[in-house]
């Protein structure tokens, strides 16, 4: 990736003022101390009677230390970064390492009143002592949650040097390591200082001199929803009464670091920049509401390694409402949200408006190094190439599609597996520059399901301002963010977008029969609903989750199928019922045609998934020849139908002139889950999951079609379905290498697919023709109704607003998330007497294998004969 850095040249004048920390005088002496890096200075004594006292762990009061202590309340821990990432409450995050005191429900069932530990120090008649120790707090507090530090010089009189309080009116927002944050009430104060999660220094004088200190630390807590934490005790000797006024001025760059990760989590700090991405959650309009906003900094390093732009979180309903241009200066802590440094803002200060912007860094893909994109989180970015519309599964629920830049010339970026052999090196080529070629487009918003839907072109996603993969973005601006895995632009306005990819009619041929293969994505007549179960084994049901989702659904499948209006159709993913969810779906179309145009192969249940594959057929075209076969693992055993779902094989005779072709419908184990239970991993070649069970299975079916299962007597065979496997992958070399042909690579090139999955295109669905079939074979077409469409179109209402339901048409497009393969076919016609030989009728016809015959007595012989 190409990335340009530019130096912004603005002046503000005065405008922004560094606040350092005022320093600790040079004589303050640290002369004792506890929990300073796990260790202890000139500690005398250290006693607690409440440690391990609490049967409990969850309950605690004692000295615990990460990787060392048996067990440590939960509560008093912030798991966030990595041990567990959902926690909600916690102070001594996971890179904290060293000994500290924590306190939790000490309030139990084993223990009533306030408890206290001490500490005795030698200070050997050390000058103008104080006390500084790091405390942090987080829950909802009550007043009857405290602590109190006292000191005794010699045993003389206690002092009370810093004590709690609780403001029941206020709350407070805490921010864990991992980046969440939570919004709690009536926060905890020690002396005049509000705690939070992350540890603050807290100091105090003690007045008076002596040769031993002791330091009691008393406290109470009742219930495991908040804790206290305490670490780095020192007694100084020289301590100075003033205190620091407030955190660094700290430049983004070197919060941001070199590498992936800041290396000031937990710091507090103060940032100053400009604003360049206003994504607030306020009743402004601004370009999103993640809930904060991306300053950039005004005065860069240099350093192409460090980036100059941060996200500053600043919660729901912000008192400050910034805009695009403002210099703002922030007061906030440090932290890591799903990967990316955010600043947690404690306040925010405007000073000064409509400033310009720094120029937009200009990124190109593909992009060699994550790196480069983190050198660049948080800034203003731009993409001026055209860039393909690639993947679009989470545009309906959270705003985002994946954009591409093709490889070498290409329309599209191409599953690996569907050109190059999988585990080659081309294979593994082609998986990393694809890889290289994408970025994701946000929508600047955290809602699921947001209304509108917004087009990448900035306007309202409607039916008159749609888009489709394959379509193509252009000069992009935005800001570099990074969440949920993946770095992603939160765009500033909206790009150019040209329509490159329109939706097409579907394909007509000039055949005498034509044969669609078409997954209609679980058509299920039984409702997912009510606990509604499914199949012969009992299984939960899929597709449409209640009557209106159905009947959208129906409207949809039944509107593809009238349109391909093909003679002979392979349905996959039906309701494995007897014959209920079949004969629906064909009646359905019959009363959009207004007659019995179709009927349906009635199989009943075949296998024992929740779903089977079938078939339907235009009666006036074709009639079926013989009864049905299907294949299963009472067949052969390497057909696992616990995953496979059987094949089903009917053999047609064509009305008008009496050709005959057998069609075989197969629906292979999908990739989506494992088959370590019969011994078959996922070999990391590209093949996926299952590949040796679908492989099996393919060597099991060429097998058995050599059979010749429906008593056919005729060569032709056309094997269509959804294989899940890629051209280049086994199933589908296995076939092929036994005589079929691969049509739809024949008819439609290397590029050819009919499914999206990660940004690349492929097809799983497939048109395999007998050798002696394929000459007969004038076309084959896929119809992209589904992989091109986002799925904000289809018929499933579930989180769907109103506005996004109403996008709804009841067409083709959306269908399913599989193309349908429509192929053209004008079969040889075999005499089968020899009348059929005279008059020169000899001419139309040919022998099984497609041969001609030279004059009436040869067609006669063949009769006679068979040869």
């Amino acid at each position: 990736m190409k990335i340009i850095k530019t130096t912004l040249a603005i002046s503000v004048g005065a405008i922004l003022t560094s606040n350092p920390v005022i320093e600790a005088s040079a004589a303050e002496i640290a002369i004792a101390g506890d929990m300073n890096q796990s260790s202890s200075t000139n500690l005398i004594s250290y006693q607690n009677t409440q440690r391990d006292a609490f049967s409990s762990s969850a309950d605690g009061f004692q000295k615990y230390q990460r990787g060392v202590s048996d067990s440590i309340p939960f509560a008093v821990l912030d798991d966030s970064l990595s041990t567990f990432t959902g926690d909600s409450l916690g102070i001594i995050d996971d890179n904290n390492g060293d000994e500290f005191f924590g306190v939790t429900d000490t309030v139990n069932p084993d223990n009533s009143e306030p408890v206290s530990a001490q500490w005795v120090f030698d200070i050997s008649g050390a000058p103008q002592l104080g006390l500084s120790i790091d405390i942090g707090a987080m829950g909802d507090f009550e007043n009857s949650d405290f602590f109190t530090i006292t000191a005794s010089i010699d045993g003389g009189v206690e002092q009370v040097l810093i004590a709690s309080s609780v403001d029941e009116s206020g709350s407070a927002s805490y921010t864990l390591a991992g980046g969440s944050s939570f919004e709690l009430n009536d926060p905890l104060f020690a002396n005049d200082t509000q705690l939070s999660n992350k540890l603050k220094t807290i100091r105090a004088a003690i007045e008076g001199t002596g040769a031993t200190l002791q330091v009691t630390l008393t406290a109470s807590s009742n219930g495991g929803s908040e804790a206290f934490a305490f670490q780095n005790l020192s007694i100084i000797s020289g301590f100075e009464e003033s205190e620091p006024t407030g955190p660094e001025l700290v430049s983004i760059a070197d919060i941001q670091g070199t590498g992936f990760s800041t290396e000031l989590s937990g710091e507090e700090v103060i940032v100053e920049g400009i604003v360049v991405g206003d994504y607030q959650r306020n009743d402004e309009t601004d370009n999103g509401d993640l809930r904060g906003f991306f300053l950039q900094s005004l005065t860069p390093d240099g350093n192409p390694l460090t980036s100059e732009g941060i996200f500053i979180f600043d919660g729901s309903s912000p008192s400050v409402d910034v805009k695009i241009g403002d210099v703002v200066s922030v007061i906030g802590s440090v932290s890591e949200f799903s990967g990316m440094t955010q600043v947690s803002a404690d306040s925010v200060v405007v000073n000064a408006e409509g400033q310009s912007l720094p120029e937009a860094v200009s990124l190109t893909l593909p992009i060699n190094d994550d790196l480069d994109l983190e050198s660049v989180e948080g800034m203003r970015i731009i993409l001026e190439q055209p860039l393909v519309i690639s993947e679009y599964f989470n545009f309906d629920r959270f705003g985002e599609i994946v954009l591409a830049l093709p490889l070498n010339n290409e329309n599209r970026l191409i599953t690996p597996t569907a050109i190059e052999a999988p585990g080659s090196s081309a294979f593994e080529q082609r998986d990393i520059a694809n890889s290289q070629a994408k970025i994701t487009l946000d929508d600047g918003r955290t809602s699921q399901n947001a209304d509108p839907a917004i087009h990448p072109n900035g306007d309202v996603f409607f039916l008159t301002n749609k888009f489709r993969g394959g379509d193509t973005v252009q000069f992009l601006n935005g800001v570099m963010h990074q969440a949920f895995g993946a770095y992603r632009i939160q765009p500033t306005s909206g790009a150019q977008f040209l329509e490159t990819n329109p939706r097409q009619s579907a394909p007509a041929f000039e055949s005498d029969i034509t044969v669609a293969s078409f997954n209609v994505l679980n058509y299920f007549t039984t409702l997912d609903e009510n606990g509604n179960r499914c199949g012969p084994n009992d299984s939960s049901c899929r597709g449409a989750d209640n009557s209106e989702e159905f009947e959208r659904q129906k409207q949809k499948i039944v509107a593809a199928l009238v349109d391909i209006d093909a003679d002979i159709v392979g349905l996959i993913e039906i309701e494995n019922n007897p014959d209920v969810s079949l004969k629906d779906l064909t009646d359905s179309v019959n009363g959009v045609l207004g007659s019995e145009v179709y009927a349906y192969v009635d199989t009943g249940t075949i296998g024992t998934d929740a779903i089977k594959v079938g078939l339907i057929y235009k009666q006036e075209s074709v009639e079926t020849e013989g009864a049905f076969a299907t294949l299963d693992s009472s067949v052969d055993s390497r057909f696992i139908d616990q995953l496979n779902r059987p094949v089903l094989l009917q053999t047609f005779r064509e009305k008008q002139r009496g050709g005959v072709l057998s069609v075989a419908v197969n629906h292979l184990k999908s990739k989506g889950s494992d088959c370590e239970d019969f011994g078959d991993v996922d070999m990391q070649d590209g093949q996926g999951n299952c590949n040796d069970v679908r492989n099996d299975a393919a060597k099991a079916f060429v097998d058995w079609i050599a059979t010749d299962p429906t008593n056919s007597g005729d060569p032709d065979v056309l094997v269509i379905g959804d294989l899940n496997s890629y051209d280049k992958e086994d199933p589908i070399l296995t076939i092929t290498s036994s005589g079929f042909t691969d049509l739809v690579a024949k008819y439609e090139g290397e590029f050819a697919y009919s499914y999206v999955f990660d940004g690349q295109v492929g097809y799983l669905d497939h048109a395999l023709s007998s050798s002696v079939l394929t000459e007969q074979v004038i076309n084959t077409q896929v119809w992209h109704i589904n992989a091109d469409e986002p799925d904000i179109f289809d018929y499933d209402t579930s989180f769907k607003k109103d506005a996004q339901d109403a996008l709804f048409e009841p067409n083709a497009f959306r269908s399913s998330d599989h193309d349908p393969v429509i192929v053209g076919i004008n079969l040889n016609v075999v005499p089968e007497d020899k009348s059929q030989c005279k008059k020169g009728n000899w001419k139309t016809l040919n022998r099984h294998d497609g041969s001609t015959f030279k004059n009436q007595g040869d067609c006669v012989s063949f009769v006679n004969t068979g040869k």
